[in-house]
């Protein structure tokens, strides 16, 4: 399964465009879900209004079966890898541009990483 990925050139500033990548989740709207940046590459999509878990939360780590007391953590509808990362290099129309920021959007009913990338100076 292709990553859906759109690149739009700035129209005003020529070494600058706008890198929009579809988010492979079925996090609802953002009247539900509230999403977070975290780490390089990360979206978590907590459900809003935030939600203690009032459970134990179970999980695997290295092989080991872990519990979070219940009260001690966010309850989250999803979460995702994006496939660029903050520093991510790409290439448009024969020129290389890095990605310097970005943020999560509700656009055509559905979550985006909308990322800004600057021209790369040549060496």
């Amino acid at each position: 399964m292709g990553v859906e990925i759109e690149i739009i050139p700035d129209k005003e500033h020529a070494h600058l465009v706008e890198v929009w990548e579809a988010l492979p989740t079925k996090a609802p709207n953002p009247g539900l879900a509230q999403p977070y940046c975290c780490y390089a590459d990360t979206v978590i999509f907590y459900v809003r209004p935030y939600m203690v878990r009032p459970w134990h939360h179970f999980w695997l780590c290295n092989g080991k079966r872990r519990a979070e007391k219940p009260g001690t953590s966010y309850e989250e509808w999803d979460r995702v890898e994006t496939t660029l990362r903050i520093d991510a290099m790409i290439d448009h129309e024969g020129q290389r541009f890095r990605c310097y920021n970005g943020r999560v959007v509700w656009k055509h009913k559905r979550w985006w990483m909308k990322r800004d990338a600057r021209l790369e100076r040549q060496p």
